[in-house]
This record gives C-alpha cells, structure tokens and sequence, in this order.
C-alpha cells in the first residue's frame, strides 16, 4: 500500500483570486471523507502504546500528564508522542481540527486509532482512542482510571470520527 503522508499545516489562503467567491469567516469543514485512507499504522501503534502505558492514571479534569489525564489531553500526548498534532487541549477543538484536515471518516468504518467522540457539532464533551473490539481507550471521568472500555452511550457518539495518521 502507499504510504500515508502526514498531514501538513494548514496553507494560508492566496491572496487575491481568479474569479473565486469572495473570502468571508473559517467555512465549517465538510465532515466526509470519500475515500479514507488507511491509518499509518506505525503512528498509530505510537499513540496507542503511549496511551496504554498511560492506563490506571488517575483522572483530572484539565489533566495533561504524566500521572493525571482528561480525556483530550490523553488523546493529544498520544498523538505528539507519534509526532502527529491533532489540535489543542479540548475534545471539541480535536473534532475541529480533524474537520479541518480533511481527516473525518464516518463511523461506520471506524478503524484502529481513530478518535471517536461523544456529543453534538460544536459541543463535543469526550474523546477517546479506539482500539478494536467496540473498545476505547480513555480517561473518562472522575474516580475512573485511564482506561480500556467498551463504547458507552453509543446515541451521543459522533457519527464520524477522527483519523488523525
């Protein structure tokens, strides 16, 4: 199979145009990917050995490491740590930045290390790292470790998740 690059950042839009609509505020993305491509396994496995030996930490709202995790940051220090950047420290601004880049598959073809989130456009409240198996892993909430669980509340799951490598 060829390889995957990793996604580049964002290029500024030209200055002037030919004939193209005239610039107004950010577009929403359009959150469909025709033909996703495969995830780059090796970035994949990465992240998730990184969020694994992250698993029975405490959680803490806010949490970026090394011994306390929210949701976003677990999932954004997995991501650095294969050298990919998924957006900032918040599970709507990831879903954001994956809109952005082109990277939103529908969940129908969920796959190994893509970001599955909970909630609704614009007020995305979890993101997780799933791992096969109807499995994600997580720091979910408060009194629960970093964790491997199945998909909970499957009706406030994102209908595409994130494919960030």
């Amino acid at each position: 199979a060829p390889a995957v690059p990793a996604p580049a950042a964002p290029a500024a839009p030209a200055a002037g145009g030919s004939g193209s609509a005239p610039a107004s505020g950010p577009a929403a993305p359009a959150p469909i990917v025709s033909a996703p491509a495969a995830p780059n396994a090796s970035a994949v496995d990465t992240a998730i050995a990184f969020a694994r030996a992250q698993l029975g930490d405490a959680y803490k709202l806010g949490g970026s490491g090394p011994d306390v995790w929210d949701c976003s940051g677990l999932t954004k220090a997995a991501y650095a740590a294969a050298g990919i950047y998924i957006g900032t420290h918040s599970a709507t601004n990831q879903y954001n930045t994956m809109a952005s880049q082109g990277r939103l598959v529908s969940f129908s073809q969920v796959q190994v290390g893509d970001l599955v989130f909970w909630g609704s456009p614009g007020n995305y409240y979890h993101v997780a790292i799933y791992v096969g198996g109807g499995q994600v892993l997580e720091a979910a909430d408060v009194g629960k470790p970093v964790r491997v669980h199945s998909i909970w509340s499957p009706g406030q799951v994102a209908p595409y998740v994130g494919r960030p490598s």
